[in-house]
């Protein structure tokens, strides 16, 4: 669901903030797509330093959901990286005691998620700026990825298939903090995740 942005610098009292683990200056571009690759709800402008459980929860998507009003049948997938909410299903943690089923489970998680991280290297094939600004106004760039990411499905929606080979996406390979959103931690009756597991491997 991110995506990191290279920035020509900023000014020296925020730059290191921006630093992502490859030390170059980027902002965060959190994303859920959908089956064609279409962004459904994008947030953006963060600093490339912070964690992706921290991203999320400021988001306007997590405030949407955590709303106790809010209910739907529906979820989203994501990565290891992100808390295993209601609304969010993660995979199984890998700690080396994963079971067959468990195995399974993470592996047809993960080829549904991978629709996501396929997404954003089409987007950067039709807007090859997104690489680098030569700009350290924040408030423009991030205008500037909004505005591509409302283009890129513009043109998935007019099938255009025009797109310049780009590098394969590389997720950024974080795992999920607990502290991250400690208070979202949910009994195990209650969580969505081991209610869809039972589902698919009834003891």
């Amino acid at each position: 669901m991110q995506l990191t942005y290279a920035l020509s610098d900023h000014k020296k009292i925020h730059r290191y903030t921006y630093c992502n683990r490859k030390g170059q200056h980027s902002v965060l571009l959190q994303a859920v797509c959908d089956d064609k690759k279409r962004f459904m709800d994008v947030f953006c402008g963060e600093a490339g330093s912070i964690h992706d459980a921290r991203l999320l929860k400021r988001s306007s998507l997590y405030r949407q959901f955590q709303n106790p009003n809010v209910r739907t049948d529906y979820f989203l997938l994501g990565d290891s990286a992100y808390p295993n909410l209601p609304w969010l299903l993660t995979p199984f943690k890998d700690t080396g005691n994963l079971t067959r089923q468990q195995k399974i489970f993470n592996y047809r998680h993960s080829s549904a998620r991978v629709i996501v991280e396929n997404s954003f290297g089409p987007l950067r094939g039709r807007f090859r700026r997104l690489k680098f600004f030569e700009n350290n106004n924040i408030s423009f760039i991030v205008e500037c990825i909004i505005a591509t990411c409302v283009l890129h499905n513009i043109c998935i929606n007019m099938d255009d298939q025009q797109i310049e080979t780009d590098e394969p996406f590389e997720p950024r390979g974080n795992v999920f903090c607990p502290e991250e959103i400690s208070e979202e931690a949910i009994a195990l009756e209650n969580n969505k995740r081991e209610e869809l597991f039972r589902k698919m491997f009834p003891a």
